[in-house]
């Protein structure tokens, strides 16, 4: 998102002599968190006067929220959609493939750049149908994402005559003994295909559960919110999810976004918290400010040296430069793009042909999210 917004802030035909600036919020993967953020905007935009951060330097007016980017997963975007909807600020999301969202009376303001899961449903049943398995295990994380995922892929099985043995719900705050108990089940049962429907971190408690028992001997089929998690593919789960079947999304090219990448330093980006956390734990270490060092020293044994925030990113094994298949970075591109050339359309209206009363334009100084 950063990369898209300093490409068009520099380009001379997108936008020309006008600057996107950006907030980032981390929704922690959690609806409260991300609600918590969605109201400090929604707030703000409704505050005519307001203290700015230090680095934004804006003239002319106060700059409102215009359009959100995200969030990433479905559960927590349906419930910003709820509240952004209410007040026609455009969100788009770059990974939230549930079919709920696809309810315009419901969420009105709500696109996104990802296609809903009703395709990779069917696919996952034609799958099955295709390597003639005929009895299968369910499993689906307990949300939005999950839910009706998982109930069009019991539709699309029913229809091809397929059995599923278990039919189970998932969370990550499950209990450690719902997991165990659920893996009694996936353990005593005879069917050897599993079908999860669930984002990586409420995958990985069962997976856990399933390398400490040393299962080994079942096929998973991964939608695509864990099908390529980090907190997946680790050497000490290989043996329970190698040779997982997955879905992924349709990658795309982004030019010029590894040099980018490769530029990215604490020292550069000292406002942006989530550069210098990344650096941290790539690096094991602690900048010299960081809330993070204070923590460890009030109580915590593992000591850390001080990082320069000039080590070299392109020594050290992350999944941060693996820009080869870029999916859901490329979806999130597109996101920004879409809502910079919806600005142009308005930079460069007419009046008498525009999309508003009478045909008038926008004034783009005082322009808001509805438009």
């Amino acid at each position: 998102m950063v990369f898209a917004i300093s490409e068009i802030n520099n380009s001379s035909n997108l936008l020309p002599n006008i600057t996107l600036g950006y907030r980032i919020f981390d929704t922690c993967n959690t609806v409260s968190k991300a609600l918590e953020a969605t109201l400090s905007f929604v707030a703000q935009n409704k505050i005519d006067s307001l203290n700015l951060d230090e680095f934004c330097n804006c003239t002319d007016h106060i700059p409102s929220t215009i359009a959100v980017v995200g969030a990433a997963g479905s559960a927590v975007s349906t419930a910003v959609a709820n509240l952004l909807g209410l007040f026609y600020i455009p969100q788009i999301s770059y990974a939230s493939s549930s079919r709920l969202l696809s309810n315009k009376n419901q969420y009105k303001s709500f696109m996104r750049t990802i296609p809903t899961d009703e395709y990779q449903a069917t696919g996952m049943a034609d799958i099955i149908e295709y390597f003639q398995w005929n009895w299968v295990i369910a499993v689906a994380s307990d949300d939005d994402y999950g839910r009706p995922g998982i109930e069009k892929f019991e539709k699309e099985m029913e229809e091809r005559d397929i059995c599923i043995h278990l039919n189970e719900l998932i969370s990550q705050y499950f209990e450690d003994h719902e997991i165990r108990a659920l893996a009694d089940r996936i353990e005593n049962s005879t069917a050897k295909v599993i079908v999860v429907f669930a984002g990586g971190p409420d995958i990985e408690p069962l997976i856990k559960e399933m390398v400490r028992r040393n299962i080994t001997d079942r096929t998973w089929l991964a939608s695509e919110a864990w099908a390529s998690s980090s907190l997946i593919a680790k050497p000490e789960y290989l043996d329970v999810v190698g040779g997982t079947i997955g879905f992924a999304l349709k990658a795309g090219h982004i030019p010029g976004f590894r040099e980018f990448l490769q530029q990215v330093q604490p020292k550069k980006d000292s406002h942006n918290e989530f550069v210098r956390e990344f650096w941290e734990e790539t690096f094991n270490c602690y900048l010299k400010d960081s809330p993070r060092l204070q923590e460890s020293e009030n109580g915590s044994t593992s000591f850390r040296p001080l990082c320069t925030g000039e080590e070299d990113i392109t020594s050290v094994e992350t999944p941060y430069l693996d820009y080869t298949h870029l999916r859901i970075s490329y979806n999130a591109y597109v996101a920004v793009y879409s809502i910079a050339q919806a600005l142009q359309d308005i930079f460069t209206c007419t009046p008498g042909h525009g999309l508003f009363a009478n045909n008038s334009c926008a004034d783009m100084k005082k322009i808001e999210a509805w438009q």
